[in-house]
Formats: C-alpha cells, structure tokens, sequence
C-alpha cells in the first residue's frame, strides 16, 4: 500500500517471515524516509462527476489543461472520463515547498454547472530528486516511502509495480527482498532540472508540456513518464524544450552538486 500525509486511505504495515519465521520482514509505505526532503510537492483535489447529459468524450482524456487560474506553482486539470455522463477532474498544482490541496472553488470554476459529484479526492505527494533511504534493518520502504513518485510529473504507477516485481523475485531467488536493481541516475537529475524550472520560472512549465506533447510521439512522452526510455529518446526530449530556462536550471543544479561534494 502507498501513503503519504494528507491521503484518506487508511495505512498499515505490511509484515512476512524470513527464513527461520521467526525474523520479521516490515514493508514499510507510511513512516517517513530520513535525509530526504521534499524538493517540491504535487497537491490535487478531485470530483468524480456525473451530467445528466453526454459531455465527456470518453474515448479522449484530456491532461495537463493550464487553462485554471494559476497560483504558487503551476496548476493544471486532468479529465479522464468513464463515459459520456461520468469523468474523474482533477486539479493538480506543482508547488515548489509545503501546501495543501488546490481549493475546490477552483475545480468548480472549470466546470459547467448541472453536475453531480459522486465522490471527492485530495492529496498532496512530497516529489523527492535524492535517492530515498529504502532499507534499514529488516524495514523496507516501498512505494511513495521510498521514492517511487517521479518528481517531475508526480506519477508512481508503474515504477512501484516494477520495483515489487523486483522485491518478489529477490524473495524467491535469494531469501530477502534487497537485492533489487539500482535507479538510473539520469533519471534523478532530469527531475531536478524540472524541480528547480518549477521554482524559478513556474509558468516555463506550461510551455514545455506544449512544447514536448505538440513535438513528440505520445508513445514516447509515455515512455518518459514511466522511466522506460533511453539516451536517445531523451535527448529528442530536451532539444524539444525551451533551451534557456532548462540550461540555467541545469546550471543551477551542477553548482548545488558540486557544493554538495565534501
């Protein structure tokens, strides 16, 4: 199970026996990873709604729609329908320190009136660019915990079935859950880069998600979000960015690493 402050769902442990079954294996996705703040934060407050007329399309989610009032950060809708009369908004604000979720009064300004809401989400996610302190004894940190959301769109999915799947195959072929493979570091240091446009030059996001969505294959900005790309893609991806925005940042984050080097 993921969880992090500010989710509804309800956390627990997760626990099995190692070998003898006497020693307990903890997977830990509720305490909080030591050393490592958060460089940033996604908050998002939700409605599933209902119209009693078809107004959703519901072959065609829309995503990353700027189109809200903006505030700290950068705020976006997603719109992903479940049919004609049914569709889960989402506003999502980027926020470069603490915050809580976006204010329902605006999701209900980017909606049309005569809808019903079915139920109401809300959450904000720490975005972390360090690598998580996963394991500590026998406590393994899984999911958010232990830095499975990706700083720079906030998604998790994928990277936490991959990692289980790594956990599972440690357990059957060496008797722990650690021997697991160890993230790209490019990956981290993409991510930083977009942080820290995020906190210098919020509305260069904007224009990036159009830049790369317009120029690129979605089967590549697909590929980019879930980490399964290589040097190639990315580099197709950066020249399609605004280059000085992301050339100051980058700028930025070198120095920050080399003053972080004892």
């Amino acid at each position: 199970m993921v969880a992090w402050p500010g989710c509804r769902s309800r956390p627990h442990l997760a626990a099995s026996t190692w070998r003898d079954r006497r020693v307990l294996i903890v997977f830990d996705s509720v305490t909080a990873s030591p050393g490592t703040p958060a460089g940033a934060q996604l908050a998002f407050t939700g409605w599933e709604v209902r119209y009693a007329d078809p107004v959703f399309d519901a072959d065609t989610p829309t995503l990353f729609d700027f189109r809200v009032p903006q505030g700290r950060g950068s705020r976006f809708v997603y719109v992903l329908p479940a049919d004609g009369h049914r569709a889960l908004v989402e506003l999502t604000a980027f926020v470069p320190g603490p915050a809580g979720p976006p204010p329902p009064a605006a999701l209900a300004g980017y909606l049309h009136g005569g809808y019903e809401i079915l139920r109401t989400e809300s959450a904000v996610v720490p975005l972390h660019t360090r690598p998580a302190r996963r394991a500590s004894g026998r406590v393994l940190r899984i999911g958010a915990r232990a830095g499975l959301v990706k700083a720079s769109t906030g998604y998790g999915y994928q990277r936490i079935q991959r990692d289980s799947a790594a956990i599972a195959a440690s357990l059957a072929r060496d008797g722990h859950p650690f021997a697991r493979p160890v993230p790209r570091r490019r990956y981290r240091l993409l991510d930083a880069v977009l942080l820290d446009v995020l906190r210098h030059e919020p509305v260069q996001l904007e224009r990036a998600f159009a830049r790369l969505f317009l120029d690129q294959p979605a089967a590549r900005m697909l590929r980019f979000l879930d980490e399964d790309t290589g040097p190639g893609d990315e580099l197709r991806l950066i020249a399609a960015l605004p280059p000085l925005p992301y050339l100051r940042a980058a700028t930025r984050q070198a120095w920050h690493r080399a003053g972080s080097i004892d």
